[in-house]
């Protein structure tokens, strides 16, 4: 049992190696007419480190569209919860359009405070 095991583990471990080293080769050549990288639209042009600071801007500003992900998916659950105690009795539409209004008022806010994080940026 201990052999074939032993076996199975050096053929796959064979077919493994021989798999890898056509891919290596191989991507010599698919790689060989791709344009150069392009530089990120906010910095760059100035070498590896405004190269860096562009990117990680661009990390940061995505970043901030996650933060406002966020926050429209946590008011459309607060609304959805309301509008569900509303429909067993256990709410009023009094507390649905007072969620919608505050939630949207919180989605503006979180948006404005993004676009203003992006110009400090």
């Amino acid at each position: 049992m201990k052999f074939r095991f032993n076996r199975l583990y050096r053929a796959a471990r064979l077919r493994a190696t021989l798999l890898f080293l056509l891919l290596a080769t191989a991507a010599g050549q698919a790689s060989a007419g791709l344009p150069p990288v392009q530089q990120p639209t906010t910095g760059g042009g100035g070498g590896l480190w405004n190269t860096w600071m562009g990117y990680l801007k661009m990390g940061g500003l995505a970043l901030g569209l996650l933060v406002c992900i966020g926050a429209f998916m946590s008011v459309a659950h607060a609304v959805i919860t309301s509008f569900h105690d509303v429909r067993k009795g256990k709410g009023t539409w009094t507390d649905l359009i007072l969620y919608c209004v505050i939630g949207i008022i919180l989605i503006l806010v979180v948006i404005y405070l993004a676009t203003q994080a992006a110009d400090i940026l």
